[in-house]
């Protein structure tokens, strides 16, 4: 009995042994396991920067270039009204002009404006990681626009089958982030 007694000691100690053991292992597992989720968390975020930016400089840069042209074209109207006569056709093609080029710059101001204000948005919700009424729409139409460029290098189309007054109470944030995984991984 006393030799039983030693032996079924000996194996517990061996299983709390390796109950130990397995305790230290998980712990590095769920380490791991919460430093990879964090890795991943800021490339999405990083790709999701990376998206909003290039969309930013596409409104930003027509919005450029318009301003630089209607500099060309005042520079034309100058010319024109320092000489003798003014051609009323070739004055009024290039005040069209202007119009024009002012009404591409305000539309793409806007686009950028809007953009931000998506973002800021966005930022605010995951913020507050409070519940929301959101449309999920909109919110896939954020993910979306943040990864067209990473898309369109991939040769990627996404199409997107959401009707538009779809709203949820929930957690806009952790919705983007799930898409985003979503279409990164597919």
């Amino acid at each position: 009995v006393a030799e039983r007694t030693q032996r079924l000691a000996q194996a517990n100690t061996q299983l709390q042994k390796e109950q130990a053991d397995l305790k230290a292992a998980l712990r590095q597992i769920e380490a791991s396991s919460q430093q990879l989720l964090n890795a991943e968390k800021m490339a999405s975020l990083a790709r999701l920067i990376t998206g909003f930016a290039h969309e930013m400089n596409t409104p930003l840069g027509v919005a450029v270039g318009a301003t630089s042209n209607a500099d060309l074209v005042l520079a034309r109207i100058d010319s024109l009204l320092a000489g003798d006569e003014v051609d009323a056709d070739v004055l009024q093609a290039n005040l069209e002009t202007l119009r024009e080029g002012n009404r591409l710059a305000t539309s793409n101001l806007r686009r950028a404006g809007e953009l931000v204000q998506r973002i800021k948005q966005s930022s605010l919700e995951q913020d507050t990681l409070s519940e929301q009424h959101f449309s999920l729409r909109a919110c896939i139409e954020d993910v979306l626009t943040g990864l067209k460029r990473e898309l369109n290098q991939r040769g990627v189309s996404v199409t997107l089958n959401c009707p538009p007054n779809l709203m949820l109470n929930s957690l806009p944030g952790l919705y983007e982030q799930i898409f985003m995984t979503l279409i990164d991984n597919a």
